[in-house]
């Protein structure tokens, strides 16, 4: 509350005694005696208003006080800001002094973090930009994730070029779970006979190839031969291995599958040297009906009329799982 104006006081009665005035001096001392009796209350009013404004006085002290403390502590804010403030100016400066130079934000710093989470940080580097070139990325006109170069459709598993003479060609460790799918590109790959052999195919559960009665495949080759088995200890794949070039692709589907039935798809092309023969071409469509996932496979001939010589190379690639 404000501090208040003191009560007023009645005046003392008028004239003052006089002792040696006895007409008067009776009635005098009456009003005085009345007056004293009436004052005796407005001196009660007075005192507490005179306590009641010193403690008013002194809450107004402390705030002061408190207020003064209060602006010291600003005082030593508004320092550090100003401090802070010309360390930002600084660093700016530092930072608009590289342009024309170097880049103007260095890439050993967080460039962007995550709203929720700010420990989730993420930066650029520009290590492989050869040294004096600036090298621009524009975005495009749509939202959407940034890829790397491991979320393409197909990655690169295993390549191997066949041993001379070899009757087998083994990859039977090549397939992981990271993978359901995989194509298998066979390039110029050679045989060492004019005659020819099929190249087939078994699959391989955790690493040891399976030789049961558990192919099943329709094969089409030209012009106008088709084979059917249903139940066979090995499938056909590639195409026949002549003396010329060979090349194919192979695509197998559904490797981690468990007690469900694994698919593969050949396509191939061979040429031969032998007389009416030339260009040829093999389909095959064809199951394995094991039980496990594969783990690899193997390619292999009879060795009664080619074998494998050290030319082309078989590739391996896994397609990637959907995101």
């Amino acid at each position: 509350m404000a501090v208040q104006i003191p009560p007023t006081i009645t005046p003392v009665p008028t004239p003052a005694i006089q002792r040696g005035d006895r007409a008067t001096f009776s009635s005098r001392v009456d009003a005085f005696i009345n007056w004293l009796v009436a004052a005796r209350t407005e001196f009660s009013a007075v005192a507490a208003n005179v306590y009641q404004n010193a403690l008013e006085a002194m809450g107004f002290a402390n705030s002061a006080a408190q207020d003064r403390t209060q602006t010291g502590l600003d005082r030593v804010q508004t320092g550090l800001d100003r401090v802070q403030t010309g360390q930002d100016r600084a660093a700016a400066a530092a930072s608009a002094a590289t342009i024309g130079t170097t880049a103007a934000f260095s890439d050993a710093n967080s460039m962007v973090k995550n709203a929720a989470d700010n420990t989730k940080q993420g930066k650029f580097k520009a290590d492989l930009i050869s040294t004096g070139v600036t090298r621009e990325w524009q975005m495009p006109d749509k939202n959407g994730r940034v890829a790397l170069m491991t979320d393409t459709a197909l990655v690169l598993l295993a390549s191997v070029t066949p041993a001379d003479n070899a009757l087998t060609i083994d990859l039977l460790n090549v397939f992981t779970s990271a993978y359901d799918n995989y194509k298998v590109i066979v390039r110029t790959m050679e045989g060492s006979s004019a005659t020819g052999d099929y190249v087939n195919i078994r699959f391989a559960v955790a690493g040891v190839i399976d030789a049961n009665t558990r192919y099943n495949y329709f094969q089409q080759n030209g012009p106008g031969t088709t084979n059917t088995n249903a139940a066979a200890t090995a499938g056909r794949a590639v195409a026949n291995l002549f003396n010329t070039s060979i090349c194919a692709e192979v695509e197998i589907f559904n490797a981690n599958g468990t007690n469900t039935a694994k698919g593969w798809i050949s396509r191939g092309a061979a040429l031969s040297t032998s007389t009416g023969v030339g260009a040829i071409f093999d389909n095959t469509y064809g199951f394995y009906t094991g039980a496990s996932a594969i783990s690899g496979f193997r390619l292999f001939v009879s060795g009664s009329s080619s074998k494998f010589l050290a030319k082309g190379s078989i590739e391996v690639y896994g397609y990637n799982k959907v995101m």
